[in-house]
C-alpha cells in the first residue's frame, strides 16, 4: 500500500537491493548516492519547478484540523503528558540549541510535537532505536561541539543501559541537560504486550519483574544537580530552570505509565477474527469513514 499511486524512483548502489520483490520500483537507478544528488541538483537548476502551494495548503489544512495535542492530553493533571512536555520544551528552547532524543517515547512524542527552530539541530536514532543511545550520544555531541550545551531527552529504562556515563559527564564537566522521561519502565513494550498478548505484561515494569532506581537520587550521588516535574503546572518553571542552569543537570519528568501514543498505525479485527493492517494514511484513532474518504486525494483501499 506504500505510495501506491506514486511514481517510485529508488537509487541504490547495490543492484541486489533494487531487485527486491518487496517494493514495486518504477525507476530503479543503480548509482552512488553522492553522484546521484550532484546530478539531480544540476538537473533541477536547469528546469522550472512547479509550485507546491496547493500541496502545502492541504498539509496546513490537515495540521489545523487534526492537532497532535488535543484536550485529552492537555487535561492530564496527575502526571505529565509527553506530547505536552515536548511542545513546551520546543517553545522554551533557544535557536541554535542542540538536542539528542533517545528511543521509545523520547523519539515518538518528539517527532510528533517538537517544533524545530532555526539553526537547531536534533539528533535521533529512530532507524536503529538502540536502547541506551541518548546519554552517550549527547556526550559525543557535546565534545564534538567544543563542550557547548546539549539537551538530552531519554527514558528511564533506556538510560539504565549506559547509566555509568553519568560519571563521564561529571569527569569532563559537560553542560548536558538531561530530561529523563519516567513512565515506570518500558511503555513501548507494555503497549505491545497489551495489544497482542491480552494484557499479559512481562519484564516491562516493577510489577512485571523489572524495577528501576530513583534517578534523582542516582544523579545526586554522581554529584549532578537534579530536579523533578510532576504535573503540567510545573512544566514551564522547571524546564526554564533546567535550560538556564550553567552545568550538568538531570530533570525527571513523571509521565503517565498508561499514556497512549497516537496517531499510530494499528490493526483492526474483522468479524471473522482475522487481523487487518491498515495503510499508512489510515491511523488510529480512526476517523469516521465518510470523513476519511473526503480527506483522501487518491482512491482508498477496499475496507
Amino acid at each position: 500500500a506504500f505510495a501506491r499511486e506514486a511514481k517510485k524512483i529508488v537509487v541504490d548502489i547495490d543492484e541486489a537491493e533494487l531487485a527486491k520483490p518487496s517494493l514495486k520500483i518504477d525507476v530503479p537507478i543503480r548509482q552512488d548516492a553522492k553522484s546521484f544528488v550532484s546530478d539531480m541538483l544540476k538537473a533541477i537548476d536547469s528546469r522550472t519547478i512547479t509550485s507546491k502551494n496547493g500541496w502545502l495548503s492541504k498539509c496546513l489544512e490537515y495540521k489545523t484540523k487534526y492537532p497532535n495535542i488535543d484536550a485529552e492530553r492537555t487535561s492530564v493533571n496527575k502526571f505529565v503528558d509527553s506530547y505536552c512536555f515536548f511542545k513546551k520544551l520546543s517553545m522554551l528552547s533557544a535557536e541554535g540549541a542542540v538536542f539528542v532524543f533517545g528511543n521509545g517515547t523520547a523519539c515518538v512524542s518528539s517527532y510528533q510535537s517538537f517544533d524545530v527552530k532555526p539553526d537547531q539541530r536534533v539528533i535521533v536514532n529512530s532507524g536503529y532505536a538502540s536502547m541506551g543511545y541518548g546519554l552517550p550520544a549527547a556526550i559525543g555531541a557535546c565534545l564534538a561541539n567544543d563542550k557547548k550545551e546539549v539537551i538530552c531527552v531519554t527514558g528511564d529504562g533506556s538510560i539504565q543501559m549506559n547509566i555509568q556515563e553519568l560519571q563521564t559527564v561529571v569527569q569532563y564537566k559537560l553542560p548536558i541537560k538531561i530530561f529523563l522521561l519516567n513512565n515506570q519502565g518500558y511503555i513501548s513494550i507494555r503497549n505491545t504486550q497489551k495489544a497482542h498478548f491480552n494484557g499479559h505484561i512481562v519484564g516491562a515494569s516493577k510489577e512485571s519483574g523489572v524495577g528501576l532506581p530513583d534517578m534523582v537520587r542516582i544523579a545526586t550521588a554522581y554529584g549532578i544537580e537534579a530536579v523533578k516535574i510532576s504535573n503540567h503546572d510545573e512544566l514551564e518553571n522547571q524546564i526554564s530552570k533546567v535550560l538556564s542552569y550553567s552545568g550538568a543537570i538531570l530533570c525527571e519528568v513523571e509521565l503517565d505509565p498508561e499514556e497512549k501514543m497516537y496517531p499510530k498505525l494499528s490493526s483492526q479485527s474483522k468479524e471473522d477474527g482475522t487481523m487487518v493492517s491498515k495503510p499508512l494514511e489510515d491511523m488510529y484513532p480512526f476517523l469516521d469513514r465518510e470523513e476519511f474518504r473526503q480527506n483522501m486525494l487518491i482512491k482508498p483501499l477496499d475496507e
